[in-house]
């Protein structure tokens, strides 16, 4: 399997999520999209640095794959920077078992904002992650 995904990827990603926050409209795919920039961001940096993607099925065998190449600066950065973005669909829906609270909107709203700032700078840092390894 190759990776999928670059830095520009990432950046529409947040374009379409703030566009449907501004919007109000199809607020239900901010979380989808936020987590479509982290893995376009991720699998950017897996292909420019050759990592193999051997044995990557899921999303998640490619941030495994991330936290265990990256340089641990790097992934501890990323990790505080996306925590609680798999909460975010949650917050607003509810899910099965109701072990997330639902906010209030304009609450849940502040939070995507918070969340979408936090992506481009999980964008920027990688990019800039990946600047300085091919200057190696």
């Amino acid at each position: 399997m190759a990776f999928i995904g670059t830095i520009e990827d990432a950046r529409s990603s947040l374009n379409r999520a703030r566009q449907y926050l501004d919007s109000g409209e199809g607020i239900n795919f901010v979380a989808d999209e936020l987590l479509s920039a982290q893995n376009s961001a991720v699998n950017a940096w897996l292909a420019a640095t050759d990592q193999n993607p051997d044995g990557c099925l899921t999303n998640y065998d490619y941030m495994r794959l991330f936290y265990d190449n990256a340089p641990l600066k790097i992934v501890d950065e990323v990790r505080k920077l996306i925590t609680g973005w798999v909460d975010l669909e949650y917050q607003l829906m509810s899910d099965p078992d109701d072990a997330v609270k639902v906010l209030p909107y304009e609450e849940w709203k502040a939070l995507a904002y918070k969340y979408i700032s936090n992506a481009e700078k999980m964008i920027v840092l990688i990019k800039k992650s990946l600047s300085q390894y091919n200057q190696e």
